[in-house]
């Protein structure tokens, strides 16, 4: 699926003209491996896509705490980073990585009538948390019981990673 924003403007431009529709892209402020430096552009993107549309944006949130390690590992499995003094320098220096920051630059700049912040807890069902919030109704259970977890690896497993990626037969 093309991720650029020409074909993510287009898929949002095509589902304005439903009466209830869902767009879920995590990625649609940027990359959280590089302190989603595209934020602002983003979030003027949706400005221009969504002018006088009803819409809403709900976003989740995890402490960073739990999810900074989380991107960091995440990272290093996709083979984009190994260096946690790089990755901390990004993430320290970037203001969209405080939750307050994101919540107002959507609030201010994307042009929705309602932005949600929510907090992620990996006890809840997302997907139903959603659904209730948006108004949608009851989430569609698709056979599916019980909560639907979003599993990342442990982060112990950061220094195992770490010395995978240094050793030289690991190396392209």
């Amino acid at each position: 699926m093309d991720r650029g924003e020409h074909a993510w403007s287009s898929r949002l431009k095509g589902l304005l003209s439903y009466p209830q529709a869902v767009l879920s892209d995590e990625t649609r402020l940027g990359n959280p491996y590089d302190g989603y430096a595209l934020a602002q552009k983003r979030a003027n993107l949706l400005s221009q896509v969504l002018s006088g549309c009803e819409s809403q944006i709900v976003v989740y949130v995890r402490p960073q705490y739990s999810w900074l390690p989380s991107v960091f590992t995440q990272a290093m499995q996709e083979g984009l980073n190994s260096d946690v003094d790089q990755f901390l320098a990004v993430t320290n220096g970037s203001p969209w990585l405080l939750w307050s920051n994101l919540v107002k630059l959507l609030r201010e700049v994307s042009g929705v009538s309602r932005v949600v912040p929510r907090i992620y807890s990996s006890n809840i069902d997302v997907v139903e948390d959603f659904f209730e919030v948006a108004g949608l109704g009851k989430a569609p259970t698709f056979g599916k019981g019980g909560v639907r977890a979003n599993g990342s690896s442990p982060a112990v497993q950061i220094p195992i990673l770490t010395a995978l990626l240094r050793a030289p037969e690991f190396r392209a």
